[in-house]
């Protein structure tokens, strides 16, 4: 299904030929983000990003490199997040060297200019007010700083405007030369290419690419012995419940069963929390879960936007559900949550751009791939004991991070909320 090779200077190249598809996916996996920055230079990675758009020695301006790939029908994008800052784009296959050629120079010769600096802060800027002003995403943002008090982890990914404001070119050029290096990248491509031909060229594109030393990242471990809960007053027309629980890391023997726990717990519309609170008490509109994997760390997400004047019930509803996942689940809740969770890998593995980002991201996170039939046997051996064991292991009071923000008008229904 793919193959792995490690060219001459360090670079990480994956290469997944989809012979019955009529397009190709490169993707860049850097590894850097939030989690390597300082207070200081909080956002430098996410601002980074954006500066690599704004030109490169062959594409000196931003519309030659969107018009190198949209001009032939194809996208792209990047995003950033705590380790990982990720470049795509997706073109007819016909088109993949060209494609090759424009992602090279985005990381390897990108200009970095002054002028563009300034513009890209403004640009930053906007995205942070924009975050602060919707209630869900600032209520994750205050759950992030709780979660991972007085770590990099609880870093906005995009920085502040004290830290945006104080990032200077020197700085993002010195933070672009230690992460932007071969030894640092995987480059994983689905789709329609020979594995031998594409080998070529990007040894030919990337062999001068030299690599550097890069950061390294500082440890996490939870000392959390008690629940830790902030409640922020807003207007709004719903009250914002974000809860976290410290989780498991992407190596961790029970990733697997956490994320059947999840997927019993708040994936999806036929899940527990969606049935009881949504079908059943029409206490939420929308409430789900998620499980956050690191290198050596992770979390579980609950979140929900509620009525303020049924926060107390709907807050009593979801600790109900977790004391109840810790007590019970069935086997009939196990099997269908495998069975989901075989469907949408069996499903997102039709897709050139899905299976670039899968076969990358497994590589970058955890440093090996596992095909589709190994992770669906490593699933299907996961037993429903496995599965309470997680549930036991996570869902502690002492282990819970609650933000509330909204209208709310008392925390001691809130506590009351809590007895688990």
């Amino acid at each position: 299904m793919f193959d792995y090779n490690v060219m001459r200077n360090g670079l990480s190249v994956i290469t997944s030929p989809m012979p019955h598809t009529r397009s190709v996916t490169i993707c860049a996996f850097i590894k850097t983000g939030s989690r390597y920055e300082t207070p200081s230079s909080s956002g430098i990675s996410h601002l980074l990003e954006h500066m690599v758009f704004k030109g490169t020695k062959n594409f000196p301006n931003p519309r030659m490199i969107s018009e190198g790939i949209e001009k032939v029908g194809g996208s792209m994008n990047a995003s950033t997040d705590r380790e990982l800052t990720i470049y795509w784009c997706k073109v007819p296959s016909d088109y993949l060297s060209a494609a090759l050629a424009i992602i090279r120079d985005m990381l390897v010769e990108p200009l970095l200019l002054a002028d563009d600096l300034d513009k890209e802060k403004s640009v930053v800027l906007e995205e942070i007010h924009m975050s602060l002003d919707d209630p869900s995403s600032k209520a994750e943002l205050l759950l992030e700083e709780l979660l991972w008090t007085g770590h990099p982890l609880g870093q906005s990914i995009a920085g502040s405007e004290e830290s945006l404001n104080g990032i200077k070119l020197s700085e993002l050029t010195d933070y672009w030369r230690l992460q932007y290096s071969p030894a640092n990248t995987v480059l994983s491509i689905a789709g329609n290419v020979e594995v031998k031909s594409v080998l070529g060229e990007i040894e030919q594109l990337f062999g001068d690419w030299a690599s550097t030393s890069h950061l390294p990242f500082e440890a996490f471990t939870s000392h959390q012995d008690s629940p830790a809960i902030l409640l922020e007053t807003k207007k709004t027309q719903q009250t914002q419940v974000c809860l976290a629980f410290h989780g498991v890391s992407v190596t961790d023997n029970q990733r697997d069963a956490v994320n059947l726990l999840d997927t019993v717990l708040g994936d999806g519309m036929s899940s527990r929390l969606f049935v009881e609170l949504r079908e059943n008490k029409a206490l939420t509109y929308d409430i789900h879960s998620y499980s956050n994997q690191l290198t050596d760390c992770g979390s579980f997400h609950i979140n929900s936007g509620v009525d303020s004047k049924r926060l107390h019930h709907a807050l009593s509803g979801i600790m109900a559900e977790l004391k109840g996942i810790k007590q019970n689940i069935t086997e009939d809740e196990l099997t269908k949550a495998k069975t989901l969770q075989k469907g949408r890998m069996e499903l997102r593995l039709e897709d050139s751009r899905n299976v670039a980002i899968w076969l990358g991201g497994q590589q970058v996170s955890q440093g090996f791939i596992k095909s589709p039939e190994q992770i669906i046997d490593d699933m299907e051996r996961v037993s429903l004991e496995e599965v309470m064991q997680s549930a036991q292991r996570i869902f502690n009071l002492e282990n819970l991070n609650l933000v509330i923000l909204g209208p709310h008008r008392s925390s001691e229904k809130v506590a009351a909320s809590l007895l688990l």
